[in-house]
């Protein structure tokens, strides 16, 4: 038996049994033990000698009921009370096992099974020990919020306040509120100080949600996430992998599948909108702090929680300076509540509950009051302040004052007061409060005792004494990795910027060492972090090395993040001498900042410089697998804003190049070259391309497919399907297209999966089938709003615009298309297809009876085609020309209709792409009289 509180009383005696049990059970599951443990918290009578054994010993009620907790618990349990839990519900994670009758006692007991600790939330020594003050209003308006969504109404709380007005003590008083009714409260935030990377906010809810504690191995959290998704959310299940792999317990008999970065991170957007809404049962509390210093991948999960907050039964609420603003802010769902700064009977009252009323602080009282603007945080730091430098002398809410104390003398801005504070702090107390603000808002233990100079029973000592000083607070941890963190963001801005820059460089590699060693497990996950000290340091070569490592990982969720990242990479590279290791990274990060840009509407001439740095350091290096890669992911941009034949000549070189025997390389740039070929309108190239893709695609190694980012076989199939339909095998195309989208679920990357429906939608417009254009125009539609990936925006836009037009409904079939070409433009997404959209603008103009219109369309198109070599779209423009000359409804001096037909003869001679023909009787009767086949 264990005893806490006594024979001293403890403040937080509970928290400390719990944080004693998990830490025996974990011990206990590496050594092979079984134990079970009960905990409860009362008062008991100690002091007492046993008659027999002459110890001290402990009786009471307390005593037998935490006896028989023990007993009732499964082996490798702990079990808690339902009043000891509530002591420790804001650091410690519990399930509910009920109300059940314990031998003993009259009523049933309320039990919980003790599950890990929380992630510490700034736990306000204070709010615990002081009455909250002028904020009756606020809090009002939180708990009217919170009833809406007990009743399915959720809502979305902005609070806005400047720096130490009392947003996250707000949040603390509400978020404690809440959990004193077991109301599930999930909590994550940001800082600028912590250089934690990007979506660390994201990964701590997913692992607040599931109750994944850092002391569980892979496999048991992997559990965790399937019996909760299958509980709640079971249409859901086959986002499981794909969880794991982003947490990093991916399991390699079970991986997820390999899909675009914007689709991955949108599959994670929507799965954490549906957990919101669909997952929890009971009304849930969510705060976020500090989201004005979210990264950019964050900041997208927050809309999306924004959105759709009104269908769920959660209060979200979100804390951000007031120069902040987004666009969700305007909605109906959305109410700010603006802190403005306590009135001064508030701070007069705060002031009084913790110094008191003795006669002697009167005046000095009065000068907090005035100095202190109506900043809780700024007179709570003068308090302090006053209590550290001696001139206030006894125990809370019972201070006197030790002498004479000017006005004069009080700091006039809160970083004065606490720069004051620091200074008079021991030398090796400083230099440790100084070593955790280096290594950021939180450090852990071990981190700080690895960087320090001091024995790990001083460091002890100093941290309890920065502690009582409300410098630092602990914060929980589901392990025996203890943490500090910082009380306030300004403390740590403080104490870091009091140093000198040469000790800032010394320490933040120093920290980089120890990050690397405490996260060995998960460097990935915190590259970002570890490149930041690296680089503060002006280590450049492991900071570039680490920040390629975050641009790897983010990448497979955002590739915004990753180009920057990759930039970053260069950037740092320029401080480095060439050898063998930095040009092999220069080369990596050019090749993907290449491979991304397409994604991300890079033109040509802004692609340049990486692809030749990459190519030209490739070639140094005999290095033929990353020049394969390097020349086809330039093509890939070259047919987006450049020729499509000279993406087709950049493979075919690619093809020169490459080693014959690596049948890998050799099929993945066949259906590259299948791809430049369709681009270009060369279908019978392109088809032969693909077809011999498909005969050897069993060879491609995966380490080769997963620098593509997604399933090479599937893409070569849709290449082909698509190819097919244009060459007008409409009753193949047909049939393949069918297959493709009976297994379209277990390729879930949005691009392509999309391809197929693109051919579908292609075939429908051939063949004027308006029920087949509707069918794939919707499946684009649904897979662009899941994907969030501008450039199947754009098909999606263009594909709605034929369905319109084949259901009779040329004047919204015009806009659509016009939207989609506008949205090309605008994002530089989907530009490869911008001269076929100006094509089917022209027809539909035509079929409207608006030949001047689908005159100015058809020129456009023939312009753009022509300089894209786009053999397809300059066909049916030049059509559309010839019909609108045979007519004769406009004069166009400038156009022979001979001259036109000849042409249109002989781009569909060169393409195949024999459909074409019976789009319009003009054409096929021309094509007639020259005597070629229809």
């Amino acid at each position: 038996m264990v005893i806490f509180g006594v024979p001293h009383a403890q403040e937080d005696h509970a928290l400390r049994a719990c944080q004693a049990a998990l830490t025996m059970m974990q011990s206990s599951r590496d050594n092979d033990i079984v134990l079970r443990v009960g905990i409860h918290s009362g008062e008991i009578v100690a002091g007492v000698p046993d008659r027999f054994t002459k110890e001290q010993s402990v009786y009471g009620a307390a005593v037998h009921l935490a006896s028989r907790l023990e007993h009732m618990a499964q082996p490798g349990d702990i079990c808690v009370t339902e009043s000891t839990f509530k002591l420790v519900q804001a650091s410690c994670d519990a399930r509910a096992l009920g109300h059940q009758d314990v031998k003993g006692f009259p009523r049933p007991i309320g039990i919980y099974r003790l599950v890990g600790m929380t992630p510490a939330r700034a736990p306000f020594r204070d709010a615990v020990a002081g009455t909250y003050r002028g904020r009756d209003a606020e809090l009002a308006i939180l708990q009217q919020a919170f009833a809406g969504a007990e009743q399915g109404a959720g809502k979305v709380i902005g609070i806005s306040a400047p720096p130490g007005i009392g947003k996250s003590r707000l949040c603390f008083e509400f978020a404690r509120s809440a959990r004193e009714r077991l109301v599930p409260v999930q909590e994550a935030s940001a800082s600028p100080y912590d250089h934690s990377g990007p979506l660390q906010p994201l990964l701590e809810f997913f692992r607040n949600f599931f109750r994944i504690a850092s002391s569980d191995d892979a496999e048991a959290a992997r559990s965790k996430i399937a019996e909760r998704i299958e509980s709640s959310v079971p249409h859901l299940m086959d986002d499981v992998a794909l969880l794991a792999d982003f947490l990093g317990i991916r399991d390699p008999q079970s991986p997820a599948p390999a899909m675009e970065p914007k689709t991955r991170h949108t599959r994670l957007v929507n799965l954490v909108v549906s957990l919101v809404r669909d997952g929890t049962r009971t009304p849930s509390v969510i705060i976020i702090e500090d989201i004005h210093w979210l990264d950019e991948a964050s900041i997208e999960f927050v809309s999306a929680l924004v959105n759709v907050a009104h269908v769920s039964r959660a209060l979200i609420i979100l804390t951000y300076r007031p120069s902040y603003h987004a666009p969700w802010q305007e909605g109906p769902e959305f109410k700010e509540i603006r802190l403005v700064e306590l009135r001064d009977e508030d701070i007069s009252a705060l002031i009084e509950d913790v110094i008191g009323d003795h006669p002697s602080t009167g005046a000095i009282s009065g000068s907090i009051v005035e100095r202190s603007g109506g900043n809780p945080f700024f007179a709570e730091e003068l308090i302090r302040s006053l209590i550290d430098g001696g001139d206030l002398t006894g125990r809370p809410g019972h201070y006197e004052t030790s002498g004479q104390v000017s006005p004069e003398t009080l700091p006039a801005t809160v970083q004065t007061v606490i720069g004051a504070r620091i200074d008079r702090l021991a030398p090796m107390d400083k230099e440790v409060l100084q070593i955790g603000a280096t290594i950021g808002r939180e450090f852990p233990l071990s981190v700080l005792a690895e960087v320090t100079r001091t024995t790990y029973t001083d460091l002890v000592g100093i941290l309890g004494r920065l502690s009582q000083l409300e410098l630092i607070q602990a914060g929980a941890s589901e392990t025996e990795q203890v943490r500090f963190a910082f009380r306030h963001p300004l403390i740590q801005e403080v104490a870091y910027a009091m140093q000198l820059r040469t000790r800032r460089v010394e320490l933040h590699a120093a920290v980089a060492r120890a990050l690397e060693r405490f996260h060995h497990n998960q460097l990935s996950e915190y590259a970002d972090p570890i490149a930041h000290h690296f680089e503060a340091a002006k280590d450049y070569a492991p900071a570039a090395a680490y920040t390629a490592r975050a641009a790897a990982w983010i990448g497979t969720t955002n590739s915004r993040l990753a180009m920057k990242s990759w930039l970053k990479v260069r950037r740092l590279l320029q401080s480095l001498p060439y050898s063998s290791e930095t040009n092999q990274l220069r080369m990596r990060a050019s090749l993907q900042i290449v491979a991304l840009g397409w994604r991300d509407g890079m033109t040509v001439e802004e692609a340049a410089p990486f692809f030749k740095e990459a190519l030209d350091i490739a070639r140094d290096l005999k290095d033929s697998v990353s020049e394969v890669l390097i020349l086809a992911a330039f093509g890939r941009i070259s047919t987006c804003t450049g020729s499509a034949d000279e993406y087709a000549k950049q493979v075919l070189q690619a093809i020169d190049l490459s080693d014959s025997t690596d049948l890998s390389v050799q099929a993945i740039l066949l259906v590259f070259l299948c791809q430049a070929y369709g681009h270009a309108g060369k279908l019978r190239e392109a088809l032969a391309a693909g077809d011999t893709a498909l005969r050897q695609i069993d060879n491609i190694r995966k380490s080769h497919e997963a620098v593509i980012g997604f399933n090479v076989k599937r893409w070569a199939e849709s290449l082909r399907t698509r190819i097919l339909a244009r060459m007008g095998s409409f009753d193949i195309a047909r049939n393949c297209i069918a297959q493709l989208i009976s297994s379209e679920q277990e390729h879930p990357d949005a691009a392509i999966q999309s391809i197929p429906h693109h051919a579908g939608a292609e075939l429908a417009w051939l063949m004027h089938d308006r029920e087949l254009a509707g069918f794939h125009s919707q499946r684009i539609d649904e897979i662009a709003a899941t994907s969030s990936i501008p450039y199947l925006a754009v098909y999606a836009n263009a594909f709605r615009g034929l369905a319109l037009s084949l259901s009779g409904d040329h004047v919204g079939a015009i806009q659509k298309i016009e939207s989609a070409i506008h949205l090309a433009r605008e994002v530089f997404a989907g530009l490869e297809y911008e001269s076929d959209m100006l094509a089917f603008l022209a027809e539909i103009h035509l079929r409207n009876d608006s030949p001047a219109a689908a005159f100015r369309a058809a020129e456009n198109a023939i312009a753009i085609a022509s300089e894209r070599r786009s053999r397809l779209a300059e066909c049916r423009a030049t059509l559309v020309l010839a019909q609108v000359v045979s007519a004769g409804s406009v004069q166009h001096p400038g156009y022979r209709l001979s001259d036109l037909l000849a042409r249109a003869r002989d781009l569909i001679e060169e393409t195949g792409a024999r459909p074409f023909e019976s789009l319009f009787p003009l054409a096929q009767s021309s094509a007639g009289s020259c005597g070629q086949e229809a």
